[in-house]
């Protein structure tokens, strides 16, 4: 699970772990919360069956922001393999 957590927010596990001391990665709990600071863009890989809005909303941003940061995006066709920018929030 820790292992998604840093690929969704573009870090490491090890920096994961050195945000939240007294963290184990083998006992992640749904609900539980971290610490984790993002020092950059994220890159999304559009998969099979993804919508934008769903993108959006994994990533707590709007559909507006992801068509601001990725010039030339339509929102009603994206497409699979399609590689998105996505800042955080």
């Amino acid at each position: 699970m820790i292992a998604r957590i840093a690929a969704r927010y573009n870090v490491s596990v090890q920096d994961i772990l050195g945000w939240n001391p007294g963290v184990r990665p083998d006992s992640i709990r749904v609900g539980q919360e971290l610490v984790v600071q993002n020092p950059g863009p994220a890159r999304h890989r559009v998969r099979f069956g993804e919508v934008l809005s769903a993108i959006a909303e994994r990533y707590g941003v709007t559909i507006e922001d992801l068509v601001r940061w990725n010039p030339g995006l339509d929102p009603d066709h994206i497409r699979v393999g399609s590689t998105l920018v996505v800042h955080g929030q």
